[in-house]
């Protein structure tokens, strides 16, 4: 019980020194009110972009929405892919035997951090229709980190998982 107490102290000592860096602070309160409105329209922008593309059963246009850097971390029924080409694999097999697809936002939230880092977090509710006449619908829950590179945002790290219907 005494080594739980001296971690937890050592844990709370990182985060207290850490939430108090320079390095580490947001640069939120430095953003003005029209910035942090153009990251937002911006950000909602691409994610109804690819909400669309998603509708439209184009994994090659759905995959745009991922960074193409190596740091990429995106995590899907709790289970992280390799990386950006196992994402675009795993569009393109679905897409390949799916009829048609029904997605839309439920909520989203964006919270701008920095020029271009942003915070996206919301629920989409998903209907997929297969070609054999099989029937995958339900809502995820979608958190990510998005980021602006050369002009564009995109999802560096991210999650999203499934309720499924009762």
């Amino acid at each position: 019980m005494k080594n739980i107490k001296i971690i937890a102290i050592a844990v709370l000592m990182v985060i207290t020194t850490a939430c108090n860096s320079n390095q580490v602070n947001s640069r939120e309160e430095i953003l003005s009110s029209e910035e942090k409105e153009n990251i937002i329209s911006e950000v909602m922008a691409v994610s109804s972009k690819w909400i669309a593309d998603n509708n439209a059963m184009d994994p090659d246009r759905a995959i745009e929405f991922w960074s193409t850097s190596p740091d990429l971390r995106f995590a899907e029924f709790g289970e992280f892919f390799v990386n950006r080409d196992s994402i675009h694999s795993t569009l393109k097999s679905y897409y390949d035997f799916t009829r048609n697809m029904d997605v839309k936002w439920l909520s989203r939230d964006v919270r701008p951090i920095a020029q271009n880092i942003a915070l996206l977090s919301g629920k989409f509710q998903f209907k997929m229709e297969f070609d054999n006449d099989e029937v995958f619908e339900g809502i995820n829950a979608f958190t990510a980190t998005m980021i602006k590179e050369e002009g564009k945002w995109s999802l560096i790290q991210g999650h999203e998982s499934t309720k499924l219907p009762e």
